[in-house]
């Protein structure tokens, strides 16, 4: 079964990850912990993919850890190419260990890349530096590189298509249940260049004994008991009888019942992670699941006289379409027109001001802003949730945690965080986040009702929907132990 070759591959990478960790030295030439970070970084990455399959089968969290993978890999390959010197490989080990460097290190740095001495002080510690002169702003820029041999310009083009479509089903589709076979069939594909990377180190670790396999079997099963355990609780918790009693509003029911299978879907990856002890992946999970939220607030203020389920729909469905064009270059606005769901919809959401040419000119690049047009980043999305949000500090912290290690450019090694302060925070902010959008949705439920009624009637649903996350959130920390 593909499920079980995926856990096969997640167990050997996460050894893997292990065996680079412990070998990591300050001592060792510039070149040598290069070589060994990047190897640390892209099978820790490989590790999450394939466990992320494994639980799931490819979504979005998996189509995160693929692209960081591509980043990994074109980063690595600079060593092939003439734009390193031993200048960037020494500002790399400089970043990797934090320490500071004599004076004429500094200065013949400077002297290479005709580059103030404070300017290289100031800079020498940040993620992306060591690479000067190459801009990785925008890891697009990566792919028109000149990589002299070292990525084919087959592959060079295969992983270009990849990586875009890969960042636009992760960022702008709300769907989880989407089926990408071409997706599927890219899996072989990121799997082939992290052995590129890997090479011989790959059958450094061994098959494991028959009495410690046994071991690993039963730690793994307790541990997936438990997180079962877990999700049977939130799966009865974001039920049928759970949208009655917050008298969820039926033009709400699929941006609603889409919302909590994100937070569902999304806290049984995170807690996989968390269980097995490699927190620091479930920090890469926190930037795009806060946007995503962010996105899903957007929605609260789509026009009221449209229906914002069909607008959600809509968009979903523009995402789904826009990345198999990606994929198997079709044309997009043909696709869409001949497609019955689209036409569906776009009637339904009440476009009736835009003819449905000028309608898909407009969006079908961008389908996102269909939710808001006013954001033109994922960032300003995340800005305008804030302004509105009771755990302003709580979201800023951990998004501005995440972003920090969202390109982390092979020094994953490096970073250290407060992972059991940062799982608390993220609790705090998916239960007031949950309290905070059920009260909005479920106050647009009573303008037909009388005042009196309409007092009764929300005060009853509000306590309806404390109770619920207050129990749900309880079974949470006391699982993770969190409240000690």
């Amino acid at each position: 079964m593909h499920e079980e070759k995926y856990l096969k591959f997640a167990r050997k990478y996460l050894d893997l990850s292990s065996l680079y960790y412990d070998e990591y030295n300050p001592k060792n030439p510039s070149e040598v912990i290069f070589e060994n970070n990047f190897k640390y970084e892209i099978s820790l990455n490989a590790y999450a993919f394939f466990y992320s399959n494994y639980l799931h089968g490819f979504n979005q969290n998996s189509a995160l850890f693929a692209r960081k993978i591509i980043e990994d890999y074109y980063l690595y390959k600079l060593k092939d190419t003439d734009y390193l010197t031993h200048s960037n490989f020494k500002l790399f080990k400089i970043a990797s260990y934090k320490s500071e460097v004599g004076t004429r290190a500094l200065h013949e740095i400077s002297e290479e890349f005709k580059i103030p001495v404070n300017v290289i002080k100031s800079r020498m510690f940040d993620n992306d530096f060591w690479a000067f002169p190459i801009r990785l702003d925008s890891f697009e820029h990566l792919f028109d590189l000149n990589y002299e041999g070292a990525i084919k310009p087959k592959t060079n083009e295969l992983l270009k298509k990849l990586y875009k479509a890969y960042g636009i089903y992760l960022h702008y589709s709300n769907e989880i249940s989407v089926s990408m076979n071409e997706f599927n069939s890219s899996i072989a594909v990121i799997n082939q260049i992290v052995r590129e990377v890997i090479g011989k180190d790959y059958d450094k670790v061994k098959i494991s004994s028959k009495e410690s396999k046994e071991v690993n079997l039963e730690f793994e099963e307790s541990m997936i008991n438990m997180q079962r355990k877990l999700l049977d609780a939130l799966g009865d918790t974001f039920s049928v009888e759970f949208f009655d009693k917050c008298v969820v509003k039926p033009a709400f029911v699929s941006i609603f019942t889409g919302l909590c299978s994100k937070i569902y879907f999304y806290l049984s990856i995170y807690c996989s992670f968390y269980f097995y002890n490699k927190k620091a992946i479930g920090l890469y999970l926190n930037k795009v699941f806060i946007e995503e939220l962010s996105y899903y607030f957007a929605l609260l203020e789509i026009d009221i006289k449209k229906d914002a389920d069909s607008i959600y729909l809509l968009s979903n469905l523009m995402t789904n379409q826009l990345v198999n064009s990606i994929i198997n270059e079709k044309d997009l606005k043909e696709s869409l027109i001949n497609s019955r769901k689209f036409n569906d919809y776009y009637r339904l959401s009440d476009f009736k001001d835009d003819e449905m040419l000028s309608f898909l000119d407009k969006y079908m690049e961008n389908p996102y802003k269909l939710i808001n047009s006013k954001y033109n980043t994922f960032s300003s999305f995340v800005k305008h949730l804030n302004k509105n949000f009771n755990k302003k500090e709580e979201l800023n912290y951990i998004y501005k945690e995440a972003c920090s290690i969202g390109h982390s450019c092979g020094l994953m090694q490096n970073h250290e965080f407060n992972y059991k302060k940062t799982f608390n925070m993220l609790l705090d902010v998916i239960e007031n986040y949950l309290r905070y959008y059920s009260i909005i949705v479920v106050s647009r439920n009573f303008n037909d009702i009388t005042q009196k009624k309409n007092k009764e009637a929300f005060n009853e649903s509000i306590e309806n929907i404390n109770n619920i996350f207050k129990e749900i959130f309880k079974l949470i920390k006391d699982t993770f132990n969190l409240e000690n």
